[in-house]
């Protein structure tokens, strides 16, 4: 933590949060871009810098490593979109904003995303059981 700390004071970066309505609206977005293949758009959203990760806990079918850079992180996603069905999503709320919780091909998981200056940096998606099991509980 201390090192990520010190590497954003280092590069001049604020911390700076949307709203939580912004911050959904755009999750919304990002979401509609990549279930309708809509690659021109997914791109708009993301920043150059961008990485994917991807928590399977060794229970399930997840990337192993980090997708990072904006070419790599939209042939991911478009992949995954070609592979497999999108049954359904909603708008919940994860570790204090806005998440999309998504059923894909009859398996749960959570998707969160960092924003910052209207682009998302980083996309988090926890596949873990465990991890998703533990949600559930939250009230």
């Amino acid at each position: 933590m201390h090192h990520r700390a010190a590497k954003r004071l280092a590069e001049g970066r604020d911390r700076f949060h949307p709203s939580a309505h912004d911050h959904g609206k755009l999750l919304v977005r990002f979401l509609e871009a990549a279930q309708g293949g809509d690659l021109d758009a997914l791109t708009s959203m993301l920043s150059q810098d961008v990485v994917a990760w991807n928590d399977g806990g060794g229970k399930v079918r997840a990337a192993l490593r980090p997708v990072s850079g904006l070419a790599g992180v939209v042939a991911f996603i478009s992949g995954l979109v070609r592979r497999y069905s999108f049954e359904r999503a909603r708008l919940v709320e994860a570790n204090g904003g806005p998440a999309v919780w998504i059923t894909v091909d009859g398996r749960e998981q959570l998707v969160t995303v960092d924003i910052r200056d209207g682009l998302i940096h980083a996309i988090y998606c926890v596949l873990n059981p465990d991890k998703l099991a533990h949600f559930h509980r939250l009230p």
